[in-house]
């Protein structure tokens, strides 16, 4: 009995999985019960069906990104990968990718601001560099490692808390 455990929310019941049936061809009937107890848990938690095409998409984009050894994605090229990675869903349709973008954000895998105007072309890929990058916002530099021709706004931003947009971009750039 799960009750009261710190793993009560966790999916119920025992799934005896063979795995000598891995790669044979033949569909293991503890695995396809597992994965659609999973695909339940998931649709109940977020309120959203979730094809099982959408499953690679956040390892897509980070790859993608990775091989353009980047941290973020432009809409466009997301929109993109999306739609090559997932094809059509299950109904025939083509893939939302506006709701794929908002699943994943959800649980935390990527960074899409889609109602921020000054970000909503941008998808963040790799969460820690991002948390990296807001964390330089909040936590400032020591004065030794500051650029000297922005010491007047790093004053500014940790004395009054206003960040100018040439400081802004130099950190980022960082």
């Amino acid at each position: 009995n799960a009750k009261g455990k710190f793993y009560e929310n966790c999916i119920d019941g025992v799934m005896f999985v063979d795995n000598t049936l891995s790669g044979s061809g033949e569909q293991d009937p503890g695995v396809l019960k597992l994965r659609n107890k999973i695909m339940e848990s998931l649709e109940e938690q977020l309120q959203l069906p979730i094809p099982l095409t959408w499953l690679p998409v956040s390892f897509v984009l980070r790859q993608h990104a990775k091989e353009k050894g980047v941290s973020w994605l432009q809409l466009k090229d997301v929109e993109e990968v999306v739609t090559k990675a997932c094809s059509q869903d299950e109904d025939g349709d083509e893939v939302n990718v506006s709701d794929v973008l908002s699943f994943y954000h959800s649980l935390g895998h990527i960074r899409h601001y889609a109602d921020n105007r000054h970000l909503h072309d941008i998808v963040f890929t790799d969460i820690h560099w991002l948390t990296n990058v807001i964390s330089v916002l909040f936590c400032p530099q020591p004065k030794e490692k500051q650029e000297a021709k922005f010491k007047s706004q790093h004053d500014e931003l940790e004395e009054h808390g206003i960040l100018t947009e040439s400081l802004a971009i130099a950190l980022w750039e960082k």
